[in-house]
């Protein structure tokens, strides 16, 4: 393998684990499942399958054409395939289906965005390269001005790129694992960051190419199948099918404005709030705690004589983000004394938090009987 392969492998791989470790702390949006044996299996069925693939692409790669273009032995058949197996997880996984969701039609401009990328690439840059014997960009500018500022430039502005992208798959993919597999988070992380240099540290094109085109193949008769059953489960009337989903989205619509009203505290929104303050003392922040009382219901202290009383558990553990709002607030004003006002604002944001939690359920049901009670 060539010199500057050998210097790009270990560079690839302190990307791969940063990205794993930026990833960040579990967000606690995916409740973690017991341990699925048999999701598991198949998962590593699928692993073993594709590490093979790598060791036969390895095996392959002996210089930085093998590394970077496949030798030049993929055809464009097997190329586009691969595209497509890229292009459609990304626009699943990272924001189409949200978008469109969010905001109809309208949110298929974005997947048409990335589309049109493509060809921008392939016939303004590709071909140019490759008359060229070049491999990327950097390698041609480096050619005709100074090399070693040149590719620093470009070695960071890519770095850093792919340092977001890779965060945000790696944090999806690792909450998916946890709630398929009932793995811990960060286990689920370190396992996708390993396989993904795996990957392409070792079969470098070839083996990414294949790979690509083996979850292609999946998606596509995956979703050929989804679309198959949904409109089975419609007796085929397109109709039928987008006037539950415009109801849905409908109810999911009016919820979302509760929650936007609760979350800017509004008053109205936000009612009475039967978490009253007790108990002899000066008010100050010592070492907020919870006391599990009966019915998922405790008590707050914030220090040894003075609480919070009945306070649902499941508002002091909610998670927005990476961190716990009703235990943060707490924590943030520790050695201060609590006003009449903090004291009302912190039991407005446990009301918030326990009505949060009860429309997202709300939310869940709604879409699971709507897809059931469907004609």
């Amino acid at each position: 393998m060539s010199a500057p392969i050998r210097h790009a492998l270990p560079l690839a791989a302190l990307v791969g684990a940063a990205a794993a470790i930026a990833a960040g702390a579990d967000l606690g949006q995916a409740a973690k499942q017991a341990t699925n044996w048999t999701a598991i299996s198949m998962f590593a069925i699928f692993v073993v399958f594709t590490l093979f693939i790598t060791k036969w692409a390895a095996a392959k790669t002996k210089s930085a054409a093998d590394f970077y273009t496949g030798g030049g032995g993929i055809t464009g058949f097997q190329n586009g395939l691969a595209i497509a197996g890229d292009y459609m997880s990304a626009a699943s996984f990272l924001g189409i289906s949200a978008a469109v969701m969010v905001s109809g039609f309208d949110g298929l401009i974005f997947s048409i965005g990335f589309l049109v990328g493509w060809p921008i690439v392939t016939f303004l840059l590709a071909e140019r390269l490759r008359n060229l014997g070049k491999f990327t960009f950097a390698d041609v500018v480096s050619f005709r001005f100074a090399q070693t500022p040149v590719r620093i430039f470009a070695a960071s502005g890519t770095l850093v790129v792919v340092a977001f992208y890779l965060i945000a798959q790696m944090v999806g993919a690792g909450q998916l694992i946890k709630l398929l597999f009932g793995l811990e988070y960060w286990i689920a992380v370190v396992i996708v960051g390993g396989l993904m240099m795996v990957y392409v540290l070792f079969g470098g094109m070839t083996a990414t190419t294949w790979v690509q085109i083996i979850k292609a193949v999946l998606l596509l008769c995956g979703a050929s199948f989804m679309a198959f059953m949904v409109l089975l489960h419609f007796n085929f009337s397109p109709e039928a099918m987008f006037a539950q989903a415009v109801q849905i989205k409908t109810d999911i619509a009016a919820k979302g404005g509760q929650l936007r009203a609760l979350h800017l505290m509004q008053p109205e929104a936000i009612g009475a709030t039967p978490y009253p303050f007790k108990g002899e003392g000066d008010g100050m922040v010592a070492k907020p705690h919870f006391g599990a009382g009966p019915g998922g219901e405790g008590k707050v202290h914030i220090n040894a004589t003075q609480w919070f009383d009945a306070v649902p558990q499941l508002s002091w553990e909610f998670h927005i983000g990476g961190y716990q709002p009703a235990q943060k607030w707490l924590k943030d004003r520790k050695g201060r004394e609590l006003s009449f006002e903090d004291v009302k604002h912190w039991q407005a944001i446990i009301k918030i938090l326990s009505e949060t939690h009860r429309i997202m359920q709300t939310i869940t049901m709604e879409l699971d009987t709507g897809a059931r009670a469907a004609p």
